[in-house]
């Protein structure tokens, strides 16, 4: 039996062109600045669909080197919710907090991207 919300991101799994938006300096809690960069991502399930890694590379941004970005995502049954975990190449390289959110995260996910 699946649990509820287990499934909530498998509409992104695959190979994808994104169009990436981000503050320039995200150290600086009252930066308001916005650059956007291209990306590409690919996507794969992980732990028969309880989780996915989604591998993020960005050839051209507009304030750096190029880097590679690293998303781990678990699902959570007892708790019905996602953490996710966030790692790149320049600074900070790893997160050892995971972001956590409730399975309707998906649904806040693809309101936020239309």
């Amino acid at each position: 039996m699946t649990a509820t919300g287990a499934h909530d991101f498998d509409f992104v799994y695959g190979r994808w062109n994104v169009h990436n938006a981000k503050l320039r300096d995200t150290t600086d809690p009252t930066c308001d600045e916005w650059v956007e960069f291209e990306a590409t991502s690919e996507v794969f399930p992980i732990l028969h669909g309880y989780g996915h890694i989604d591998r993020m590379t960005v050839l051209d941004p507009p304030d750096g080197d190029p880097f590679e970005g690293f998303t781990l995502r678990l699902f959570g049954p007892a708790t019905e919710r996602w953490s996710i975990w966030w790692s790149s190449t320049p600074p900070p390289a790893s997160s050892t907090c995971p972001s956590r959110a409730p399975s309707t995260a998906r649904t806040a996910l693809s309101s936020a991207t239309t």
